[in-house]
């Protein structure tokens, strides 16, 4: 059969010729998207301040009681930031914390540390499972109020940060499908084969069902943003031309934010290593 009279490739012209028009920006029609139930989130336990806070109103009561405790239990800052933080990432398999230097300034509502060295293991942040880190931070201060009170980790400032973070092939697979609902990619897949990755999955527009499959590199962008940067995209096995290249990369991106994780993370360089991703920043915040 030729390739002009092939229907595959007729009905994949017809659909891109549709969606460069402007139907990337919404692929599902009405009846297509009710098909896909979401999945609800899970609601967050509300946070139930201390014991020893009963009563205690506004911020100068709420740190007075805090600094009370404080004589009882030396320990209570740490092991109370400690546990805010396993709860933001929903408990994780383990967590070594380790706080040195502590400075609790009272009228200042601050709670500062020489350094912080954190290690977990299988942690939750965002749907991403993190199968592994190593965070180590430098002259880090709190807002002691919402940390006790509220039961925030607000960071004032931190001077100093090395991250090394691991996610697994798996993992990163198993986030893009919970994001699949957002992004309107089904089946979306990525997989680390040597220094390439190829990243896939389907979309609809009406009766049309347009499977791509793209090789690129992720890249960092504004510091926390993971992108994909597609180097060659195909639709149903053909090479597409650059402007629907564009239209795929603004829908899907970013992969991944980083950005709302407890502390600031400044990463600078990510690699792949077998079947892991691996993000690493090592930066002096000014």
């Amino acid at each position: 059969m030729s390739r002009k009279n092939n229907p595959l490739i007729c009905i994949t012209l017809f659909a891109m010729t549709i969606i460069l028009c402007g139907g990337l920006c919404q692929p599902l029609c009405a009846g297509a998207a009710s098909n896909d139930t979401p999945e609800k989130a899970k609601a967050t336990e509300a946070y139930v301040p201390p014991a020893f806070l009963s009563g205690a109103e506004g911020t100068v009561e709420v740190l007075a009681a805090v600094k009370k405790e404080i004589f009882k239990d030396p320990g209570l800052i740490g092991s109370h930031l400690k546990a805010r933080l396993a709860e933001l990432l929903k408990n994780p398999e383990r967590l070594d914390f380790l706080a040195e230097g502590l400075s609790f300034d009272v009228e200042n509502n601050d709670i500062s540390y020489d350094t912080i060295s954190i290690s977990l293991k299988n942690a939750l942040f965002d749907a991403l499972n993190v199968e592994a880190a190593y965070i180590d931070i430098k002259n880090i201060s709190f807002d002691a109020f919402a940390l006790f009170a509220q039961g925030r980790l607000r960071v004032r400032s931190q001077r100093e940060i090395a991250a090394h973070i691991n996610v697994a092939e798996d993992d990163l697979n198993a986030y893009l499908k919970h994001k699949a609902e957002k992004i309107k990619v089904r089946k979306p897949y990525v997989r680390f084969e040597g220094e390439k990755l190829l990243l896939g999955g389907t979309f609809k527009y009406g009766i049309f069902t347009i499977k791509f499959d793209a090789t690129g590199v992720f890249k960092i962008v504004e510091n926390t943003k993971i992108h994909f940067d597609i180097k060659r995209l195909e639709v149903n096995r053909m090479r597409m031309p650059s402007n629907f290249v564009r239209k795929v990369i603004l829908k899907i991106n970013p992969i991944m934010d980083l950005e709302k994780f407890p502390f600031k993370l400044v990463m600078k360089t990510i690699a792949v290593s077998g079947k892991n991703l691996i993000f690493s920043s090592k930066q002096v915040i000014k």
